[in-house]
């Protein structure tokens, strides 16, 4: 027995619901962003619910707490790991795409379910959506929040029945709240619906549904309002990281964002105004068309008002406006400070994916809604718009693949274990001088709370302290200096919003030196030393051509496979040739095998008595046995690489002698 198309449509979106949440859970174990990282410490270190809280208004935090509430209760059944904190974004982005195929349905009924089968696929794979989905923030939250919301308003607006209209307005307070206290650009959705029901419904439908919603309304702002009188000095006083865009590039990149996806690809403006353009037309159907508009639940005859196109153009505006204002607030708000990002939009991505299915739909069916004509121009129109809906849609969908699979290449190539990697380094790294306590530190010119939630909760320095902070750092690093710290591992991350002009960099090398790079998985780790002149030990040798190794200084580093070399010349500059290089030999005995060397020009600020500082690397595989450091000068562009002989003679001096265990 064949399906019923009813049958058939719950399958579709059975299907797509199934392949949203594969793709949203897919490969959730790799490390956390910096940006996860902050989410996982607030939820992990903070004290419970009351640690949110303060947490949240001490550091400025630019979001409320409701998914900080919610982790933390899922956190706690499920455990801190990077597959677990994820797992419930991924879970809200799954409820999102059902979210999106009830709002569609709501709003154009189930006669067209196949337009909410259409929107579904878009936010099913939109990169935009999906990686917002796979992140551990609150984004996909607040999309499904902020849709199921829109969703019940629409309902509640068309409900006749009396004993569901209590339920439904509930419904709509519960998400409007939780939406709000997910982010605050949620209430730029919430001024949307309000403005729609005020230019659309309140007219229409009578004092009593007004008053309804009024009292919906109260309710909301009567739980909303405390928290923002609470939180005003965060929402005030935040800068922002974002940029500062015209009101046309604004819109086109939300265009490019919403139709296509985030991630970037070939012909992204044509695929852009793909997208644009069935929009556009979706909303011309939507204002246009002379189709019934059946009520979704089907709850008898259908009213005056639910059997004309009215409804049809209520849920153009609806939409419109739930795209428009948010958009368009945002952008207003970033004239004065960058805080246009693309993840504050994402609560109007749903409604731009409604209207570009809408338009698709709108192509096919154009002979069934455009004005009659001549019996020729029927069947023209019968032919061309469902062409038009077959290569436009087509062409979009390749773009929003193209920049799906971008996205989930680059989710492939994106680090587990590198946090674990770099703590292991910088604990090697940190063992040399006996452990002695700050003698060794690290720093990194960005608070990375990837790695605090990662590790634990090490001490670093975050140097500049404050985004540009120049004095704060200077400061920073003569503590250091004054607590007599010799080490300081220094971890870069680029961020240009931080640590644009190398701050950092100038900052450490006024008192330290840069002796060695060491790679920690895929971070960079470059180790500053700063000797203490008391620890070198004389050696006085003087060479041939007048130059004098009065003093050295060798730290073998074993478990960070590592020699550090603090070397002290003298002499008179103008006896150099110019092609002089000091070398650095570490041997193994007894057989004097050469296991790794230092070659270094010998300048003439080499030779004004102040220590100068080198690295060398170990193998990793080190035998056994005694080493044995040896220093000494040779001419490098003379025939045979002769070596410069002391005074007494020998080409080399004994510096240090060390074991392996």
């Amino acid at each position: 027995m064949a399906m019923s198309g009813k049958t058939r449509g719950f399958i579709a979106l059975l299907f797509i619901v199934l392949v949203a949440f594969a793709l949203r859970s897919f490969r959730l174990d790799y490390d956390f962003s910096n940006d996860e990282g902050f989410t996982c410490s607030m939820v992990r270190y903070e004290g419970g619910y009351w640690g949110i809280i303060k947490s949240t208004l001490a550091l400025g935090e630019p979001h409320p707490v409701a998914y900080y509430f919610a982790l933390y209760s899922w956190s706690e059944l499920a455990g801190n790991s990077e597959f677990s904190g994820r797992y419930m974004s991924a879970f809200f982005g799954v409820i999102a795409v059902a979210a999106c195929i009830r709002l569609t349905s709501t709003l154009l009924g189930r006669k067209r379910r196949s337009i909410a089968v259409m929107a579904a696929i878009l936010c099913t794979l939109n990169s935009f959506v999906v990686g917002h989905s796979r992140d551990m923030r609150m984004y996909s939250m607040l999309l499904a929040m902020i849709t199921l919301s829109t969703a019940f308003l629409w309902t509640a607006a068309q409900q006749n029945r009396i004993h569901n209209q209590k339920r439904i307005w509930a419904q709509f307070v519960i998400c409007s709240i939780v939406a709000a206290h997910t982010h605050y650009y949620a209430l730029f959705v919430l001024l949307a619906q309000a403005l729609w029901f005020i230019l659309f419904c309140a007219s229409q439908h009578g004092r009593r549904k007004t008053l309804q919603w009024l009292i919906s309304l109260t309710i909301i702002g009567a739980i909303i309002l405390p928290w923002l009188l609470v939180a005003r000095g965060v929402l005030t006083g935040y800068y922002g990281f974002g940029t500062m865009p015209t009101l046309g590039e604004a819109f086109a990149f939300v265009g490019q964002i919403f139709g296509v996806g985030a991630t970037e690809i070939e012909h992204a403006d044509l695929y852009t105004l793909i997208g644009g353009t069935l929009a556009a037309i979706g909303c011309i159907y939507l204002l246009l068309a002379k189709t019934l508009t059946v009520n979704p639940y089907r709850l008898g005859a259908p009213t005056q008002s639910s059997s004309t196109v009215k409804p049809d153009i209520r849920a153009a505006a609806l939409l419109i406006i739930t795209i428009i204002i948010p958009v368009g607030v945002v952008w207003w708000l970033s004239q004065t400070r960058p805080v246009f990002k693309d993840r504050y939009l994402i609560a109007a991505v749903i409604p731009y994916h409604i209207l570009i299915a809408t338009g698709v739909w709108a192509l096919i069916t154009t002979s069934k809604w455009v004005p009659s004509g001549s019996r020729t121009r029927n069947k023209a129109l019968s032919t061309i718009g469902p062409n038009l809906a077959i290569g436009m849609g087509g062409i979009l969908l390749v773009g929003v693949l193209g920049s799906l699979s971008n996205y989930l290449i680059q989710s492939m190539q994106l680090r587990k274990g590198a946090y674990a990697a770099l703590g292991q380094t910088i604990h090697h790294l940190s063992t040399v001088y006996g452990g002695k306590q700050d003698a060794v530190e690290w720093a990194m010119n960005y608070p990375d709370y990837g790695f605090t939630c990662a590790l634990g909760t090490p001490k670093y320095w975050v140097l500049p302290p404050k985004p540009s902070d120049i004095p704060s750092s200077d400061l920073a690093v003569q503590e250091m200096v004054t607590r007599q710290t010799q080490r300081v591992l220094f971890v870069p991350v680029h961020d240009l919003s931080w640590d644009k002009d190398n701050i950092a960099v100038h900052a450490l090398s006024k008192y330290f030196t840069p002796i060695a790079e060491v790679n920690a998985g895929a971070w960079p780790v470059t180790v500053f030393s700063r000797p203490r002149p008391e620890s070198l030990v004389p050696i006085n040798a003087v060479f041939q051509n007048g130059c004098i190794l009065e003093a050295a200084s060798i730290i073998p580093d074993i478990d960070g496979r590592l020699v550090e070399i603090h070397l002290r010349w003298t002499g008179d500059p103008t006896k150099l040739s110019g092609d002089e290089k000091i070398f650095v030999h570490v041997m193994h005995l007894p057989d004097s095998v050469l296991v790794t060397q230092l070659d270094t020009p010998l300048t003439n600020n080499d030779l004004k008595g102040q220590i100068h500082s080198y690295g060398i690397h170990l193998p990793n595989e080190l035998p056994r046995g005694q080493y044995r450091v040896y220093g000494g000068l040779y001419s490098g562009n003379k025939p045979g690489i002769p070596r410069v002989p002391t005074l007494v003679g020998a080409d080399t001096t004994e510096l240090f002698t060390f074991s392996m265990e």
